[in-house]
């Protein structure tokens, strides 16, 4: 029966590519260390953003402890959205689903962190420690290094990426293919920015583009080699990037009906599973993590058609190209002597390839929609879990057509066509990275900090967005102030310092002279926009603190005529970018509502399925800091000094919820927009003393 059914099942085989010659290997290293120095330059100046944090403090906790667990410095990591309540803490009011009920990570595969904390172990990179004394442990020039030593194994996995993928592009469909693959991996802004970041990304990519290498070698030559590297490999994506794993299985499960021609399939098959089973059943029983794997929303609640096809709507051009590559492929074998054969042989030798890569991306697509969580909905993890596919579709595909007009130079011509679709796409990049311009405001911000004068003992608050990047940089116990209960702030009474990221986007002297040239037909000097734009510097955000605070330093300074019409640009162009943000990463968290600045983009993203109408505005700490001192710091952050409060509680008490009596009054009368003076959830009341 088996030798029956066997007979039926079409063999796969794949040709077998010429040797590279001497100076195509020359070629090779060459397009190695040019795709490593595109990853790698000026890899140290621009500053982590909150999820590199994140990584790179799970990986200080495994040099403390062992394992990624849930808390660094003391205090409990929170780097998703709130949606499990904590009754048992007087202090937080939510749990973070990132970690399980065992206090250890399981959001994110531990792989990526293990290199990353191997990386810091190398470079000598220790975790910080308690400290009594609140100070900034760092220097800037230490904060650039750990920056760069963090980034590095992302780095250099996308070196194994690049080779991994020209191997297995030549495997699929030869020489040409796989130096169609490699340039335009090589230059595509897709895998160039996510081998510079200091997560997952980079890990994912390259055991992504091995897993298919071994799906293609068990499927044509079948050997036990195969079948136990591919085993572990697949083992390695699981604790790299669960999404990836189950989509590379499901693909490789589509194509296990062209498996049983080989010999002792069901052997191999049975090793291939025992692999599987011994690398992650013992880790998911150990870890807890079917306990607390489900507590998250799943994006596919908040989805809707027009949600789902913008994707690919915003790169049509792709998808309209590969579609029109597969009907062609289903209409050549029907087109018999009616083209020249020329045109059909590259496209009826091997066309399996074809449709297993076109298949996997569709599968990658529906899984990622059905699968995701909402917090982890972003346009950019869908292009990770479906990248290498498609660039090896495309590789074959330009070759293909190469082959079939100039075959003695299929190899140039493919480059070139893959190039040029890139480049009109906008999805090639030839240059080095620039620096990031927001570097000196952060490290800057971190001097001011080490200059203020903190008292033993302070509790250390910043938002959502920042303080993992802050803990990460100072070795300072900063906490997310998210989280707190109401109650806590109210009745603590502990000195506390809460510092607020940057609000608006700035203006700078280019756009100040461009809106004085519009509306009142002058011309200003580089120099006079220059100072116009340091004199108008903060001036929405004292404006905005006058009615919550106390005290505000430095005290009232002079600001320009032109700061009423400045202000009204600079919310414009916050709130024009918050739309493009928006739209870009396509997350769901913010949608239906409208975050004018980049506070509110953070409070929702955290409080989206905990009524985040009421929560606005760091309500929950409001009422802590009418009495409070706020301090202007470089880059429009504030430092909010409250004091210590005699006679309340040293820790706080309590469970009450965070409400505000003024938040479903605001909403009604701006959906979440951004009014002029007081936050949400802020009562509003003139400070005894002005700032």
């Amino acid at each position: 029966m088996l030798k029956r059914i066997t007979a039926r099942i079409p063999v796969l085989t794949l040709p077998e590519p010429p040797d590279l010659r001497i100076w195509e290997w020359v070629l090779l290293g060459a397009i190695l260390v040019y795709g490593v120095g595109l990853r790698s330059w000026q890899i140290g100046q621009s500053p982590l953003w909150v999820d590199e944090a994140e990584t790179s403090i799970n990986a200080l906790t495994i040099l403390e402890h062992g394992v990624p667990v849930d808390h660094y410095l003391g205090l409990p990591i929170f780097e998703n959205t709130f949606t499990k309540p904590w009754p048992e803490s007087k202090k937080y009011e939510f749990r973070d689903t990132s970690y399980s009920d065992k206090g250890v990570a399981i959001y994110h595969g531990w792989l990526p962190l293990y290199m990353v904390a191997g990386a810091f172990w190398v470079a000598g990179i220790e975790p910080d420690t308690e400290q009594t004394d609140p100070r900034v442990r760092h220097s800037v020039e230490e904060m650039v290094r750990r920056t760069a030593i963090a980034r590095t194994p992302a780095v250099l996995f996308g070196a194994v990426f690049l080779l991994g993928i020209f191997v297995t592009a030549r495997r699929l469909f030869g020489n040409d293919a796989a130096w169609a693959a490699l340039v335009a991996a090589t230059v595509s802004t897709s895998t160039v920015n996510l081998a510079r970041h200091a997560r997952y990304y980079s890990f994912t990519l390259a055991a992504t583009v091995l897993c298919c290498l071994m799906i293609c070698m068990m499927l044509t030559r079948g050997r036990w080699r195969d079948f136990i590297a591919g085993a572990v490999l697949f083992v390695l994506l699981f604790h790299t990037n669960l999404l990836s794993f189950v989509i590379v299985l499901a693909t490789a499960g589509l194509m296990a009906p062209f498996l049983p021609h080989h010999r002792h399939i069901f052997a191999k098959l049975g090793i291939f599973a025992g692999i599987l089973a011994v690398g992650i059943v013992p880790w998911v029983w150990l870890t807890g993590f079917l306990t607390s794997a489900f507590d998250r929303p799943m994006a596919r609640s908040l989805l809707s058609l027009s949600h789902i096809l913008e994707y690919p709507m915003d790169r049509l051009t792709f998808v309209l190209l590969a579609m029109a590559a597969l009907i062609w492929l289903l209409a050549v074998r029907r087109l018999g002597g009616a083209v020249p054969r020329r045109i059909l042989q590259p496209f009826v030798a091997h066309p399996w390839p074809f449709f297993f890569l076109a298949s996997w991306v569709a599968i990658g697509f529906v899984a990622f929609n059905y699968l995701i969580p909402a917090a982890s909905y972003f346009h950019s993890r869908l292009t990770l879990v479906i990248l290498v596919p498609a660039l090896l579709f495309g590789a074959l595909l330009f070759s293909a057509i190469a082959r079939t007009f100039f075959p003695r130079h299929s190899s140039l011509l493919g480059i070139a066509l893959f190039l040029a679709v890139l480049h009109f796409g906008d999805k090639a990049t030839f240059r080095w990275p620039s620096m990031d311009s927001e570097m000196p405001h952060l490290f800057t911000l971190i001097e001011h900090l080490d200059r203020l004068e903190i008292q033993p003992g302070s509790h250390l608050y910043a938002d959502g967005g920042y303080n993992l990047i802050l803990r990460f940089y100072t070795g300072m116990p900063f906490q997310n102030s998210m989280p707190v209960r109401k109650s806590y702030f109210d009745y603590c009474g502990r000195e506390s310092l809460i510092l607020e990221g940057p609000r608006y986007e700035s203006l700078g002297p280019g756009e100040i002279q461009r809106i004085v040239r519009q509306e009142e037909g002058r011309e200003l000097s580089a120099l006079e926009a220059r100072r116009l734009a340091r004199a108008y510097s903060g001036f929405l955000v004292r404006k905005e603190l006058t009615d919550r605070v106390a005290r505000i330093s430095p005290p009232d300074v002079e600001v320009p005529d032109e700061s009423a019409r400045l202000a009204s640009h600079q919310r414009r162009k916050t709130s024009r970018a918050m739309v493009r943000l928006i739209e870009e990463s396509g997350n769901l968290l913010v949608r239906g509502f409208e975050p004018h600045d980049h506070r509110t983009f953070w409070e929702l993203f955290f409080y989206r399925f905990v009524n985040p109408e009421e929560r606005l505005g760091g309500a929950n700490y409001a009422g802590r800091i009418r009495e409070a001192h706020a301090i202007l710091m470089p880059g429009e952050w504030v430092a909010i000094h409250s004091p210590a409060r005699p006679g309340h509680s040293r820790e706080g008490y309590g469970s009450l919820p965070c409400r505000s009596a003024t938040g479903q009054t605001f909403l009604r009368a701006r959906r979440l927009g951004v009014v002029d003076a007081v936050d949400p959830g802020v009562t509003a009341r003139k400070s005894p003393v002005r700032g």
